[in-house]
């Protein structure tokens, strides 16, 4: 299994339907496996020059590898970690990755059945 994380343009079509997340990201990054795009994530600053940012991310296909795409996530986090001092949004209330990467989970669903999360650095 071969894999790899490279940035995206917004034109990218492999990026999907453009929605808000896309459009107001400054960085956008893929998450291929065997030239199949798996996943797609980006983060969306407060402003220009703020160290805070939202963390979003879209699943293209099942992950093929847990182990693999904890590697991964860890990888993106540490590159993120060097830009931005918070990075926060919502996950799922089961999600190990989230913990394994850090994050502070809120006590109760803020957004549906969605959990806000942050990872400071």
């Amino acid at each position: 299994m071969r894999d790899e994380i490279r940035r995206l343009d917004i034109d990218d079509p492999q990026v999907g339907h453009p929605d808000a997340r896309v459009r107001y990201s400054s960085d956008i990054w893929g998450w291929f496996v065997d030239g199949r795009l798996i996943m797609v994530w980006g983060v969306i600053p407060d402003t220009r020059l703020s160290d805070s940012a939202y963390l979003w991310s879209m699943f293209h296909t099942t992950v093929p590898s847990r182990r693999l795409f904890f590697l991964r996530a860890r990888e993106v986090i540490a590159t993120l970690r060097e830009h931005f001092s918070r990075l926060y949004g919502f996950t799922d209330p089961g999600s190990v990755l989230m913990r394994h990467l850090g994050a502070t989970l809120a006590d109760r669903p803020d957004s549906g059945d969605r959990y806000y999360f942050e990872i400071l650095t």
